[in-house]
């Protein structure tokens, strides 16, 4: 969108501190509801605490991670390399190159020879007799 390359190493990494960071933080929610924690309740019984000290520790490193996501967004403005103008142009060339040659070419259906195809619109084909050329 801007034009400049993020460090791919350390978006990686903020995935992952993020993606534990996330399952240490509520996966832990589901025990204590089975284990039947009321609620909205600011205060609990102590039977709790050690499933809510993991909860409250994958919030810290979600936390982190989202330190590292801050990172990453300065990296990439003040150092980030220019990227390209168009990233997926170059897929689409090619695709459009490979079509325009299979459609150049000529096509054999049911032993029946056609000279040309051509496209109109996204759905309708037409080909052309090769005898009538």
């Amino acid at each position: 969108m801007i034009g400049l390359q993020y460090n791919n190493l350390l978006a990686n990494v903020h995935f992952f501190v993020f993606f534990i960071g996330v399952n240490l933080t509520f996966m832990p929610l589901h025990f204590l509801g089975l284990a039947g924690m009321p609620r909205r309740i600011a205060d609990f019984p102590d039977f709790y605490t050690g499933w809510n000290q993991v909860a409250s520790f994958g919030s810290s490193v979600s936390l982190f991670a989202t330190f590292i996501f801050f990172y990453v967004v300065y990296d990439m403005l003040v150092y980030g390399a220019k990227g390209r103008k168009a990233p997926y142009a170059l897929k689409v060339i090619t695709q459009l190159q490979l079509c325009s040659l299979f459609l150049t070419s000529k096509i054999n259906l049911d032993n029946k020879k056609f000279s040309s195809v051509t496209i109109k619109g996204l759905f309708f084909v037409y080909f052309t007799d090769a005898a009538k050329n």
